[in-house]
């Protein structure tokens, strides 16, 4: 399977990217559980601090465990290699971008966890988790206070519960 993705965002700083990829999955023995890898690249373009190239992979397991329970983990790596030093978040107009050094680049991993149980009367209970760290580097010298902040990384974690309701046909779609 393959696909082409075109994401635009307007404003100030307006981009689109554009990718390709391409994902293959393998059934584990039934048609309910299925081990899927993928990966993408592509071109950001847009305003100059935004231009530069992309490349994804992503692996996702989906498993059904019982009758009434499954789960889905998916993991994701993103890299960000952005061409101009404008990218970096101090540069301004007027500044000349050589001063800041190389353009900036990112790597973002993603994690994620989805558990569902299925309730009568058409109802899944679900529980979700996921995890994000984006690394990226930060043209600035370090800190003389703290050696380790970083400005432009971060790690994210959240997590859900919900209710959802499926009405209409009966059975795993």
């Amino acid at each position: 399977m393959s696909d082409l993705t075109r994401r635009e965002l307007p404003g100030d700083l307006s981009w689109s990217e554009t990718t390709v990829g391409v994902v293959q999955g393998f059934f584990l023995g039934r048609q309910d559980r299925v081990l899927r890898l993928g990966a993408s690249a592509g071109e950001r373009s847009g305003e100059r601090a935004l231009e530069g190239s992309v490349v994804t992979g992503r692996l996702d397991l989906d498993l059904r465990l019982s009758r009434r329970w499954s789960t889905f983990l998916g993991a994701e790596i993103r890299r960000d290699e952005l061409d101009h030093a404008e990218s970096n978040p101090f540069w301004f107009p007027g500044l000349d971008p050589d001063e800041l050094g190389p353009p900036r680049d990112e790597t973002t991993w993603r994690l994620s966890a989805l558990l569902v149980r299925e309730l009568p009367g058409g109802l899944r209970l679900t529980v979700q988790a996921s995890h994000e760290d984006r690394d990226a580097e930060d043209p600035l010298p370090p800190s003389p206070f703290d050696e380790d902040l970083d400005l432009l990384s971060y790690d994210r974690t959240t997590a859900a519960v919900g209710l959802a309701w499926r009405f209409g046909r009966e059975g795993r779609p």
